[in-house]
């Protein structure tokens, strides 16, 4: 594979990096073309604001584990969960969430908005390129753009992919990369080999397949969520979400689009769910409803705010598919300086806020992780500081049965700490 390699140029910056990420996610619910830009400005923005060069930790340099912060008594959380996350300088660190000791294990440009991907023992991330200095070699040397992987065993890093985004096949450890152009995905195996090439019917591209926190367009039965590039009628941003079925090309469509809250298939690829935006939630905050939509059966559900503000964009659903954690807006404006966790009930659409996570993000968007067992996830926004100055108040631990939320950080350095790019290790 070829890879073009850029020069990251430094740049003096009047704010932080962090800051600047929220400046950015104003944009984040307008359409895929105008999201990688911001994807990419985001990242080469935040390693700019540090260092042109910054040290390989992995491929032959030594990791060490960085300070931690003193963080409160938590639960337990039975097998030590690991987590995996691209700070704002583009360094990849892995932390224990029962320890809290992390350590970095590569360093380049990777991006800090664009989700980290976990398959089998390997870890997946999208790289913007770069340059770095190899201690081992006391040389620069040039990274490429595209997707890189770390081999969670061995160590390794190397170039996996040159196209701009990678998620998750159904029921497989192979993963999708979802070329630059957005015209097609390619699935590979772990090793790198091809299985399949697949172009995209005209008009459309994966929905919500980068950035802005883990939602995977593949869906059971070899389908896909796609979303239009044609907005819909009167609608200066707005698009269609649509199922696309590669096998017979067909494109069914459920509705208008703003963008997605998140995913689930099965363990057995049988059965898929989407939790989404429709446009008018870019409209009326009032009136704005998560859809939750069986997309075997069609059949969906509308979701309200009991606040009445409607909801910020991004979530997950539980490992067991029961339960969506999605975020309530606490005002009615655009601007949305807090958010706070709502647990759906998948199947009697019951929802419960969570009062102790309440999330300072500035703009409409938050970050979710389940852990295995369904009862306990992981919330937060932009990493930083509450107003009395305490570290880790927007990152949280909550238990979905007691619905207590626990104040978490790995780092004093907000700009290091966990972000919209954490994943959880298998």
């Amino acid at each position: 594979m070829t890879f073009t390699t850029h020069q990251v140029p430094s740049v003096s910056m009047a704010s932080s990096a962090a800051d600047d990420v929220l400046v950015l996610f104003i944009e984040a619910h307008q359409r895929r073309r105008r999201r990688r830009l911001f994807i990419a400005a985001v990242a080469l923005a935040a390693i700019g604001a540090t260092t042109a060069a910054v040290t390989l930790t992995a491929n032959g340099g030594q990791a060490h584990p960085a300070p931690v912060a003193s963080p409160p008594a938590v639960p337990s959380l039975g097998s030590p969960p690991r987590l995996a996350w691209i700070d704002y300088q583009g360094q990849v660190h892995i932390g224990s969430l029962q320890s809290r000791q992390q350590r970095v294990v590569g360093s380049g440009s990777g991006s800090p908005v664009t989700s980290m991907v976990a398959s089998g023992r390997t870890l997946f991330w999208v790289d913007n390129g770069g340059v770095v200095y190899d201690r081992a070699t006391r040389q620069v040397r040039s990274l490429p753009r595209g997707v890189m992987a770390y081999d969670t065993a061995t160590g390794r890093v190397r170039s996996f992919a040159s196209d701009a985004g990678v998620f998750n096949a159904v029921g497989s450890t192979d993963v999708f990369v979802d070329s630059d152009d957005a015209r097609s995905v390619v699935r590979y195996n772990l090793d790198g080999r091809l299985v399949a090439r697949l172009t995209l019917p005209a008009g459309w591209v994966p929905a919500g397949a980068e950035g802005l926190g883990t939602s995977s367009p593949a869906l059971a039965h070899g389908e896909f969520l796609v979303e239009s590039t044609t907005p819909v009628a009167g609608g200066a941003a707005g698009a269609k979400l649509a199922v696309w079925t590669p096998a017979t090309g067909g494109v069914r469509v459920l509705g208008d689009f703003l963008d997605l809250v998140a995913t689930y298939t099965d363990s057995r690829g049988q059965s898929s769910l989407a939790a989404w935006l429709p446009y008018r939630c870019a409209i009326s905050y009032e009136t704005c409803a998560v859809q939750l939509t069986d997309l075997g059966t069609g059949v969906t559900r509308q979701i309200l705010n009991p606040l009445g503000f409607g909801f910020d964009m991004r979530g997950a659903f539980s490992p067991d598919g029961r339960q969506l954690a999605a975020f309530a807006k606490t005002n009615s404006g655009g601007y949305d300086p807090q958010t706070r966790l709502a647990l759906v009930d998948v199947k009697t659409g019951a929802l419960r806020l969570v009062p102790g996570a309440t999330i300072g993000i500035g703009e409409p968007v938050a970050w979710a992780q389940w852990l295995p067992a369904s009862t306990q996830l992981i919330v937060g926004g932009t990493s930083g500081q509450d107003g009395a100055g305490n570290w880790g108040a927007n990152h949280f631990l909550v238990d979905s049965t007691t619905l207590r939320a626990t104040p978490f950080s790995f780092l004093t350095d907000g700009q290091k700490d966990v972000n919209y790019s954490a994943v959880l290790l298998p």
